[in-house]
């Protein structure tokens, strides 16, 4: 089988509330894909309460793209018997610990967990992940990975872990959980963005007249969280810019449309800040990134897309693929995700970009363990010890400004690269293809174990954190 119970919670799939956060916004987007291109006849929701089942319909009522809309199913409330019927339970994050030991209540060969990562830089996260050590997961489950290097991240955190177990305990050094770890992108709608021509210059036309853009002029976009502490600084792009407008001087102005939005009002006032005091010869923009409008159109207003993400919670990064898939060339910060996305040379250019030392981030550690700093603190003294190549990002946003072709060659080369790659066309068939992989090996594991599930069952307890009061306690 190669459908899947999808836990639902809104705070999973959701990018109406008052905070969104990137979690959010690729869960929504996996819904939508799932609900667009999946070959399954029936969608399942596995939701804690019936509140959130009436919530999980509402969306699939809104987003259902089929002719003919899919069949809703629920499992409300804990009706773990009812997770065969879909083979498999996706959880929207890397937290699949409750299930796999619920799981042990039947036969563990019942039905496959699948979990995503998204950042795992918090404590929580990495949690979780070492985790995947020491709970019930089996090799029909797995927790996918969004980039290379998010799969390099999880595998140092399991091998530190691992190594803890050995010198503690024991365990066989070359022991490592049966868990599977795939990498699969997040997705975007490229025909969200990717418009028609004639429409892409109406929407272009119209932006550029309202924001003030001279047919001459270059445009620089970025769009997302605005947060120089848990997202980009903007410090480099700035000064890039700065050094690109004078460059440029009696040919046209730059412009700097940062579309997004600010969590407070400190950040917003340290943003305008910083662009008055480190590049005064561009103008600068700041609508409403959340706009619709401004969501889905923004990208044709301009020339060239910009990211330096120098953030350790950044794992993946779907601005970058957006601005590909709006025939944009990109400059980002040769990080994380964009690393996995971005050509160099050929969509965009990734710009140098260097941690210090291993032995130098020690004492970071262990002053967020101990709680001497919080998780923004600690993402905050991380980026301020990233660096991303000022002479880089000047050279790379010359180099655009001044060759329309080279920009006209690149966002052709990214289209077709997002097209291909990351839409949801080509990225929901690898999560139908991952559960069909799990479902093989649970059916193998089971008909190995013998067709009673009685012979499948474990003789140990089913959760031994979560054991029955009257037995626990019967020496009271």
């Amino acid at each position: 089988m190669n459908n899947a119970a999808l836990f639902y919670h809104p705070d999973g799939y959701r990018t109406d509330g008052k905070k969104l956060m990137g979690r959010q916004a690729a869960g929504e987007s996996f819904l939508r894909g799932y609900l667009a291109y999946a070959e399954a006849d029936t969608i399942y929701a596995y939701c804690p309460g019936g509140r959130h089942y009436h919530d999980f319909k509402n969306f699939c009522a809104t987003h259902d793209r089929q002719p003919t809309p899919r069949q809703i199913d629920g499992i409300i409330g804990h009706d773990l018997s009812r997770l065969t019927q879909g083979g498999t339970l996706f959880n929207p994050g890397p937290t699949i610990e409750e299930f796999a030991w619920k799981r042990r209540r039947g036969a563990v060969t019942d039905f496959s967990l699948t979990g995503v990562t998204h950042t795992t830089a918090s404590a929580g996260a990495m949690e979780h992940l070492t985790k995947l050590c020491t709970i019930p997961a089996e090799s029909w489950d797995a927790v996918i990975c969004t980039s290379t290097f998010v799969r390099k991240t999880v595998d140092r955190l399991i091998d530190g872990y691992l190594a803890y177990l050995q010198e503690h305990m024991g365990v066989s050094a070359d022991w490592r959980p049966p868990i599977q770890l795939p990498v699969i992108p997040l997705g975007i709608f490229a025909d969200d963005i990717d418009k028609p021509a004639a429409e892409r210059n109406q929407h272009r036309a119209r932006l550029r007249q309202q924001f003030g853009i001279a047919d001459h002029d270059i445009a620089v976009l970025f769009v997302g969280r605005l947060s120089f502490h848990a997202k980009a600084n903007p410090l480099p792009m700035l000064l890039a810019l700065e050094a690109t407008a004078k460059r440029l001087a009696g040919r046209g102005k730059v412009h700097l449309i940062q579309a997004g939005w600010f969590a407070n009002d400190a950040i917003a006032q340290v943003f305008k800040d910083s662009e008055q005091s480190l590049a005064p010869s561009v103008v600068h923009h700041q609508p409403n990134g959340r706009d619709s409008d401004i969501r889905f159109n923004i990208w044709h207003a301009a020339d060239i897309f910009c990211s330096l993400a120098d953030n350790i919670q950044e794992t993946f990064g779907l601005t970058p693929v957006e601005a590909m898939a709006a025939g944009l060339p990109v400059v980002v910060s040769d990080w994380d995700g964009y690393r996995d996305t971005i050509v160099h040379g050929e969509t965009g250019i990734r710009v140098a970009t260097a941690i210090p030392p291993r032995e130098a981030g020690t004492i970071m550690a262990r002053r967020y363990e101990d709680d001497h700093i919080n998780y923004d603190q600690y993402c905050a003294e991380t980026s301020m010890s990233t660096m991303v190549d000022i002479r880089q990002t000047t050279e790379a946003f010359i180099a655009l400004a001044e060759n329309p072709g080279l920009r006209q060659k690149m966002g052709d080369a990214g289209r077709a690269r997002a097209r291909a790659l990351y839409d949801w066309r080509q990225v929901v068939p690898q999560y139908q293809e991952l559960w069909g992989e799990l479902t093989a090996r649970r059916e193998a594991a089971a008909t190995a174990a013998g067709a009673n599930q009685n012979t499948q069952k474990t003789t140990l307890l089913s959760n031994p954190i979560r054991q029955n009061p009257f037995a626990l306690f019967a020496d009271y």
